[in-house]
């Protein structure tokens, strides 16, 4: 038997659906719980980019100590020079690619990568010119970074492959620094006077081009460097039994990502000081060490700052993770005792660490 709908007469039928408010509150409703979501999704990815850049310096610091193993106990170089030519007085060419970054390769299987590097071609005019220039490393990359892996375009705007004066700026990057030191005269000043004599911070100090840069870290340098009747000739790579004051109190390398500063526009974009990790440094400049002198995170503009004493810098709030030479990694507050930061820059300063 069929049925039929009844309605009453004059009385329209009620369509099945929601109505336009109905619409509008479910959509308000998602928005909400759109809102509320959202910053926990990105804080978790942030969370696991940080984790995964943890593991990045985790790898750099057992490639170091890999590397040690098999060099009779000594860290790599974190620079190293050229052979000096007698009758100039000065360094037979200037880039050099011997730094932490090319040497560790084939302790963290990136032998492929390492067989690529020309390091008898640093010595020509175009050292930039390497077929190992543009090969991204994925463990020299925090995954935070927020700019392209590789530099195509340098400062003055010539592309990749040009002959330009800036053409060294290109390359695929690195976003960790290797730490050569903390900056002696400032130590024994916050100590009162204690830590350092004048005559040991003089010692230490070796002036560059760019800064000077403190012999008290986990990685030295190699270089020549010509001043009037004097030169510093070679020196020997760090060893791991010179660390006297503990391999878990002693920074190895650290997140490096040059901070934007806060007064001159046109140090927002990011490269600026970050550069490609096959090419080592220039003259007297190590592109991939930092000496200790500002506190982490530190907002510094263009010109406040030389290369060597630009900050440990990350894009992780608060925070800049650092690989130890017992290669352990810990994160470090920005706003860490400057002291205790400083103490931690040296190998064997015997300054006392407090509590992290």
């Amino acid at each position: 038997m069929r049925l039929e709908s009844k309605s009453t007469p004059g009385v329209p039928q009620r369509q099945s659906g929601f109505t336009l408010v109905e619409l509008l509150v479910v959509i308000a409703i998602i928005g909400v719980l759109i809102a509320l979501l959202l910053p926990a999704v990105q804080s978790a990815r942030e969370a696991a980019r940080r984790s995964s850049c943890s593991n990045n310096l985790r790898q750099l610091g057992i490639g170091c100590l890999n590397y040690a193993s098999t060099y009779k106990d000594a860290l790599p170089p974190g620079f190293a020079g050229w052979e000096l030519d007698e009758q100039r007085r000065q360094p037979k060419w200037n880039f050099t690619k011997k730094s932490i970054f090319s040497r560790i390769l084939p302790f963290i299987e990136e032998q492929a990568a390492y067989d690529q590097i020309d390091f008898e071609y640093e010595r020509s005019a175009n050292p930039y010119d390497d077929p190992s220039q543009s090969i991204v490393v994925s463990t020299y990359l925090c995954p935070s970074w927020d700019a392209p892996p590789v530099r195509v375009t340098s400062e003055d705007g010539a592309g990749i492959g040009s002959s330009s004066a800036y053409a060294y700026q290109h390359g695929a990057l690195v976003t960790y620094s290797g730490c050569s030191g903390a900056d002696a005269a400032t130590i024994a000043s916050l100590s009162g006077g204690g830590g350092y004599s004048q005559e040991e911070i003089d010692e230490l100090r070796v002036q560059t081009p760019f800064g000077p840069v403190y012999r008290n870290g986990a990685f030295t340098f190699d270089v020549i460097e010509p001043l009037p009747n004097r030169f510093f000739g070679k020196e020997e790579p760090r060893k791991l039994r010179q660390i006297t004051d503990g391999t878990s109190n002693s920074f190895m390398i650290g997140e490096f990502v040059d901070t934007p500063c806060e007064n001159f526009s046109t140090c927002l974009d990011r490269p600026w000081f970050n550069r490609p990790w096959y090419l080592g440094g220039f003259q007297n400049a190590p592109y991939h060490l930092k000496v200790l002198l500002n506190q982490p995170n530190s907002k510094l503009d263009k010109f406040s700052a030389p290369f060597v004493q630009r900050p440990f810098s990350s894009l992780h709030t608060g925070v800049v993770q650092f690989v130890y030479c017992d290669g352990s990694v810990r994160p470090v507050a920005e706003n860490i005792d400057f002291l205790t930061y400083l103490g931690l820059g040296t190998v064997n300063g015997g300054e006392i660490i407090n509590g992290l």
